[in-house]
């Protein structure tokens, strides 16, 4: 077997993965290019005789599902809408992807906001734009600066 990943990978995962057949690393951040061209890019997993496939952001439609004999598709994205899965499934490929990728990072990002507003910071900013002598009324106390 041999894996075509697309997707920024990190290595010690695709070192686990190199145990268990060849792999061709084609970063998308590296190569500055997403597949969009369904052609494009069967052609390409064709030259690379890969018969996994694991994509971020490349498009696998009926171009590719139709060109490539897959045997398995892998997407490192939460929702894996860049996958004709309805055609997957009939073709008998299983799809694989990573419904919590961004749990930890949204996570991060709300109790950042949480703090934010525990401290008052929004309107605190609005009392710096507004040259810092405005008072800022919050919750019915005012607050001067």
């Amino acid at each position: 077997m041999r894996a075509l990943i697309t997707a920024s990978f990190d290595d010690a995962a695709k070192a686990r993965l190199a145990c268990h057949m060849d792999v061709v690393h084609e970063d998308w951040k590296q190569r500055r290019s997403i597949y969009f061209d369904g052609a494009e890019f069967a052609r390409r997993i064709r030259e690379v005789g890969a018969d996994v496939l694991i994509v971020e952001a490349d498009l696998v439609h009926a171009e590719v599902l139709e060109g490539v004999p897959l045997k398995m598709i892998g997407c490192c994205r939460g929702d894996p809408v860049n996958i004709d899965l309805e055609l997957a499934t009939r073709k008998g490929i299983p799809v694989f992807h990573a419904p919590g990728r961004n749990a930890d990072a949204v996570a991060d990002l709300t109790l950042a906001f949480l703090l934010m507003l525990a401290r008052l910071l929004p309107p605190l900013r609005d009392t710096f734009r507004q040259g810092g002598g405005t008072p800022i009324t919050v919750a019915g106390d005012f607050l001067s600066m």
